[in-house]
């Protein structure tokens, strides 16, 4: 699956490809925490201001490839 690098993945589908709670992968992401033992690719935050903003939205996004590659 080369040519996946580059394209994005949100942290829900990725937590999903995990079978684990989107919140838990997010939390483990900002924190710096490993998740089952290994180091989580390195994640892209995009969009509104604020975390707490109920105007925009932001999401986080993890490299599609990497979020593979750790899935595996």
């Amino acid at each position: 699956m080369s040519g996946l690098k580059g394209h994005r993945i949100s942290a829900d589908m990725f937590a999903d490809m995990l079978k684990l709670p989107a919140g838990q992968l997010v939390f483990a992401a900002r924190h710096g925490q490993p998740l089952r033992g290994l180091t989580l690719p390195a994640f892209a935050i995009a969009g509104g201001k604020s975390w707490n903003s109920t105007t925009t939205t932001r999401s986080m996004t993890f490299d599609m490839q990497e979020a593979i590659d750790f899935s595996d």
